[in-house]
């Protein structure tokens, strides 16, 4: 399971380059209120859930932030990514940590299962905006790991959808911490390569065009939303070198964008006394908390 462990006391900070459903309540520290498994969709006839961390109330609605967890696709829920969820919150945010399918490492819920259910509930929180407060223009999303993947899809992609005509996917911030972004890198860990195929379906050189799809650097474009890429230079898990081609793309594309890179940090090393300074200066930027 992965977790985050505390940051290297050496690190280094490198310049930063420029419809609901009757869900579970509970109280949280700083007025934040919590709403837990919230039907967004449904996928092969099971339920699909995320987790409303609210604010306290006001007349005008407050910006959101779906948040996406690591676990490589296979592993994973919404509640590893509760502490960033309960901050983002008491910062301001409407921060819903978002489940999705898990591939089960054979055949079942290959890609794109995952984005399509991330996509799915950035257009229900859409449709649904009123009823959660939240300002349907001002829609952020934030991944780790394999969710930053998710994250980075989210603000390059917007596949239409029949059951939410004119409804949009594509969200109007991303951060990703820490994610993979191009499959021609090549595979940090021992089964990382037999692992990829099966969750795409086969090799690269058998289905090319999958993993175009999959590689977040095919998708960056002009109206790719502005993104803040957080990474480490010891990621023994994802290799610095995904970032540095995201951040390239996005600048060749001249998109908004912001790179954070930390000396000495490995894959798991990101608590939120370490990122969360970074994320909320750029959130604040884009997503306008006080107005």
């Amino acid at each position: 399971m992965i977790t985050r462990r505390s940051l290297l006391a050496s690190a280094a900070v490198a310049p930063v380059l420029a419809t609901v459903s009757a869900a579970a309540q509970e109280a949280t520290p700083g007025a934040v209120s919590k709403e837990v498994a919230v039907v967004y969709g449904k996928a092969d006839g099971i339920a699909l859930l995320l987790d409303v961390y609210r604010p306290p109330t006001r007349e005008t609605p407050r910006p959101a932030v779906l948040i996406f967890h690591p676990g490589g696709f296979t592993d994973g829920d919404r509640s590893w990514m509760e502490e960033d969820a309960r901050h983002l919150a008491e910062a301001g945010y409407v921060a819903c940590p978002v489940g999705h399918r898990l591939f089960d490492g054979v055949d079942r819920n290959r890609w794109p299962a995952q984005l399509e259910d991330a996509q799915a509930a950035v257009r229900w929180l859409r449709a649904n905006a009123e009823a959660h407060g939240v300002d349907p223009d001002r829609i952020g999303a934030y991944g780790y790991s394999s969710g930053a993947n998710l994250a980075a899809h989210l603000g390059s992609r917007d596949d239409p959808d029949p059951a939410f005509p004119g409804i949009s996917s594509q969200v109007d911030c991303v951060i990703d911490l820490a994610g993979k972004s191009d499959t021609t890198i090549a595979p940090a860990l021992p089964d990382d390569e037999a692992l990829l195929a099966a969750l795409l379906g086969g090799g690269p050189d058998e289905i090319p065009e999958v993993y175009r799809d999959f590689s977040v650097v095919t998708h960056i474009g002009p109206t790719t939303a502005p993104t803040l890429v957080l990474h480490g230079t010891d990621d023994t898990w994802t290799p610095v070198e995904h970032a540095r081609r995201l951040v390239a793309a996005l600048q060749d594309a001249d998109v908004e964008m912001a790179y954070v890179e930390l000396a000495g940090v490995d894959h798991l090393e990101w608590p939120w006394a370490v990122c969360g300074s970074w994320m909320l200066a750029f959130l604040a930027r884009q997503l306008r908390p006080e107005g």
